[in-house]
């Protein structure tokens, strides 16, 4: 859990300032929202998906609508396989 906290810490300070506010009130919000709700069963799956999330929005510059529909849908199938 600690390591993958310090990679997504990592790749946050990759990340522009503009860019690092938006994942800060957009992206994290909903990661912890659906870490508390899947619980401590499937939180390395949470951990992994916000570390690939976050990898795939400083490799490609991507839009954040875009990568914040394909982080909740692994988020929500995992919530729901609770």
């Amino acid at each position: 859990m600690m390591q993958s906290s310090l990679e997504c810490l990592l790749q946050l300070k990759k990340m522009e300032p503009d860019r690092q506010k938006i994942v800060m009130d957009r992206l994290l919000p909903l990661i912890a929202s659906f870490a508390s709700v899947v619980g401590d069963k499937f939180a390395p799956y949470v951990d992994e998906v916000s570390i690939l999330a976050l990898r795939e929005l400083n490799k490609t510059k991507g839009d954040f609508d875009w990568a914040l529909k394909m982080i909740a849908l692994p988020l929500t199938v995992i919530g729901t396989s609770k």
